[in-house]
């Protein structure tokens, strides 16, 4: 009976993928599912012993395991949530994406393929004027309406609010990298704007110079991208954490730029702006301590490595 038991369990666990097995030593191997005949295997083996068919490599098998063990993490993920502030985030997956122009954007520029390895919160909206205020206390914008987006706001402003809003919700809210801002912006797309290469759509999702009348418009007043995020394109440009980089780092998993420097980078265009400009490959950098009623920012939330 303790056999079958034994047995019983080992099938339940191979049937998951991933089953543990004892070693000689007392301790514990991993083991595996042959594809083939169904049988678990030790992780390490090259091929099944019980069939001979050939095995995947150990790190076939973690990376395998691995993704299994994301995907149940992000399923106890809400897909949006609602802070106290009234501020709308949805939850960003991880992925991989084409960053930057291709050639027939931007001729001479070359796109890499950039992973985002941690699921994050992005905000839906830009962060308005009546948001800010209520965590600042103040409010700098040029164009004043509860609902418009903040702008007049300079990197170290934008900063502040991030830790003063963090420092109210107990979490940890931050400026999105221009990876994680871009990744965001093209939502699963390979064009030019979220929605297509069609310039002449650009009205139906952003506040451009061809239809902003000279100032800014509520948030949210726009077609959405296909992941929820308003204004990607246009209304204000958006700050992001990193520090620009002439030559950026090789390091494509999850960039953050260099440590240090002396401009900042601003992403998407505005309600100033050319369609050009608003596309979700551009992007720019200032000074930190600049102010522009051009410039505003949105934010993200950091997911805990244990949430």
């Amino acid at each position: 009976m303790r056999a079958t038991k034994i047995v019983t369990l080992s099938f339940i666990l191979c049937c998951l993928g991933w089953v543990v097995g004892c070693k000689s030593d007392g301790g514990v191997s991993p083991l595996t599912k042959c594809r083939v005949c169904g049988s678990s295997v030790a992780v390490e083996a090259t091929v099944c012993p019980h069939c001979g068919a050939p095995m995947p490599a150990p790190k076939e098998v973690r990376v395998q395991f691995q993704r299994q063990e994301q995907e149940k993490r992000l399923a106890t993920l809400e897909p949006e949530i609602q802070n106290s502030i009234g501020m709308k985030l949805v939850l960003i997956r991880p992925g991989q994406f084409l960053m930057g122009s291709p050639a027939s954007e931007n001729p001479g520029r070359q796109q890499q393929r950039v992973r985002i390895t941690k699921p994050f919160y992005m905000a839906v909206h830009e962060v308005t004027q009546e948001q800010y205020e209520h965590v600042m206390g103040n409010n700098p914008s040029e164009f004043k309406g509860a609902k418009l987006p903040v702008e007049t706001v300079s990197w170290e402003e934008a900063a502040d609010f991030c830790e003063k809003l963090s420092r109210m919700e107990g979490r940890t809210y931050r400026l999105p990298t221009q990876a994680q801002w871009e990744y965001a912006c093209r939502a699963g797309s390979t064009t030019a704007y979220s929605f297509g290469d069609d310039e002449s759509q650009l009205g139906a999702y952003a506040w451009y110079s061809e239809n902003a009348g000279d100032k800014t418009h509520p948030v949210g007043t726009k077609n959405a991208n296909s992941w929820g995020l308003y204004d990607m394109h246009g209304n204000v440009s958006e700050w992001c954490q990193d520090w620009y980089d002439e030559n950026p780092s090789k390091d494509l998993t999850d960039p953050a730029g260099p440590s240090q420097g002396t401009n900042r980078v601003r992403r998407g265009g505005a309600w100033h702006d050319l369609a050009w400009y608003c596309r979700s490959a551009y992007g720019d950098r200032l000074r930190p301590t600049i102010r522009y009623a051009l410039l505003g920012f949105r934010v993200s939330l950091v997911v805990p490595s244990d949430e």
